[in-house]
């Protein structure tokens, strides 16, 4: 339920850009991660919030939520936007980078690289990936039944 909420809230600022935001769940409703929910809500959003920014005129989200092979949990945000530049994947988790060169950022640059040391704390990864012809995905994943290692679980 905690993606779920995540993505309720942000539902009415997709709702006025894109062609919707769709959540695709195919794991049973037992399946759980020890998680500082605030925490993991707060990278759920901002993986949202980059979609809508990144997301072209009329494109989805989706949200997909599954066991990858590796029997972790794996939740996907997929936007229909541009693809990132493929030199620049490797950087857009560091601080202050930018996915695109504009005469106007988005952001400061922080939101990706704060997300991926939440996703770490988790015992997580997190990594990007163009969908071709057109999109990015946002993969993060996390062993299951794992204890979380930050200050408060």
């Amino acid at each position: 339920p905690l993606i779920e909420k995540a993505a309720e809230e942000m539902r009415l600022l997709a709702a006025q850009k894109s062609g919707g935001l769709k959540i695709v769940t195919d794991l049973p409703r037992e399946t759980r991660i020890l998680a500082d929910s605030f925490k993991l809500r707060q990278v759920i959003r901002n993986l949202i919030d980059n979609a809508i920014k990144h997301l072209r005129e009329g494109g989805k989200i989706f949200i997909y939520i599954m066991e990858n092979a590796a029997k972790e949990l794996e939740i996907a945000v997929h936007n229909e936007g541009e693809c990132i530049k493929e030199e620049k994947l490797p950087l857009i988790f560091d601080k202050f980078t930018q996915a695109e060169d504009r005469d106007k950022p988005l952001g400061y640059g922080l939101g990706l690289s704060i997300c991926k040391d939440i996703v770490e704390l988790h015992h997580g990864k997190i990594w990007a990936e163009n969908v071709r012809p057109s999109g990015v995905c946002f993969h993060i994943s996390f062993p299951k039944n794992h204890a979380y290692q930050g200050s408060k679980p």
